[in-house]
Protein backbone atom coordinates (compact mmCIF):
# COMPACT_ATOMS: atom_id res chain seq x y z
CA UNK A 1 0.00 0.00 0.00
CA UNK A 2 1.34 3.43 -1.27
CA UNK A 3 1.44 6.46 0.55
CA UNK A 4 -1.45 9.09 -1.47
CA UNK A 5 1.35 11.31 -1.25
CA UNK A 6 4.10 9.21 -2.39
CA UNK A 7 7.08 7.42 -0.42
CA UNK A 8 8.89 10.68 0.03
CA UNK A 9 6.12 12.19 2.12
CA UNK A 10 5.69 8.63 3.67
CA UNK A 11 9.50 8.72 4.74
CA UNK A 12 8.69 12.24 6.55
CA UNK A 13 5.53 10.85 9.03
CA UNK A 14 7.93 7.50 9.16
CA UNK A 15 10.69 6.50 11.41
CA UNK A 16 13.33 8.89 11.29
CA UNK A 17 15.43 7.57 13.83
CA UNK A 18 16.58 4.20 14.75
CA UNK A 19 16.61 4.04 18.69
CA UNK A 20 17.73 0.54 19.14
CA UNK A 21 17.38 -2.80 17.51
CA UNK A 22 17.30 -6.03 20.08
CA UNK A 23 18.48 -9.06 18.67
CA UNK A 24 15.79 -11.40 20.05
CA UNK A 25 13.84 -14.04 16.84
CA UNK A 26 12.34 -12.37 15.53
CA UNK A 27 15.35 -8.86 15.44
CA UNK A 28 13.41 -6.22 16.38
CA UNK A 29 13.86 -2.61 15.46
CA UNK A 30 12.38 0.43 17.61
CA UNK A 31 12.54 4.24 15.80
CA UNK A 32 11.44 7.47 16.82
CA UNK A 33 8.96 9.29 14.68
CA UNK A 34 8.82 13.11 13.56
CA UNK A 35 6.33 13.33 16.34
CA UNK A 36 8.47 11.61 19.02
CA UNK A 37 6.39 8.30 19.01
CA UNK A 38 8.36 5.22 19.01
CA UNK A 39 7.34 2.37 16.81
CA UNK A 40 8.53 -1.38 17.28
CA UNK A 41 8.25 -3.47 14.48
CA UNK A 42 10.07 -6.42 13.23
CA UNK A 43 12.22 -6.67 10.08
CA UNK A 44 9.94 -8.63 8.43
CA UNK A 45 7.18 -6.11 9.05
CA UNK A 46 9.20 -3.30 7.84
CA UNK A 47 9.97 -5.00 4.67
CA UNK A 48 6.00 -5.50 4.17
CA UNK A 49 5.86 -1.43 4.73
CA UNK A 50 8.89 0.17 2.56
CA UNK A 51 7.24 3.35 3.17
CA UNK A 52 7.82 3.41 6.88
CA UNK A 53 11.88 3.29 6.73
CA UNK A 54 13.78 5.33 4.81
CA UNK A 55 16.94 3.63 2.54
CA UNK A 56 19.57 5.42 5.00
CA UNK A 57 18.11 3.46 7.71
CA UNK A 58 18.14 0.34 6.14
CA UNK A 59 21.74 1.00 5.24
CA UNK A 60 22.24 1.96 8.98
CA UNK A 61 20.85 -1.23 9.94
CA UNK A 62 23.17 -2.58 7.69
CA UNK A 63 26.39 -0.95 8.74
CA UNK A 64 25.63 0.12 12.10
CA UNK A 65 23.78 -2.84 13.36
CA UNK A 66 24.85 -5.27 11.77
CA UNK A 67 21.88 -7.00 11.42
CA UNK A 68 22.06 -9.31 8.60
CA UNK A 69 25.69 -11.14 9.86
CA UNK A 70 25.26 -14.33 10.78
CA UNK A 71 26.61 -14.85 14.44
Amino acid sequence: MQSPRGPGAAWERGIINIATVYRTSPVMVVGETAEGALLEHSLHELADMPWLLAPRLWRELVEQYQVFQIR
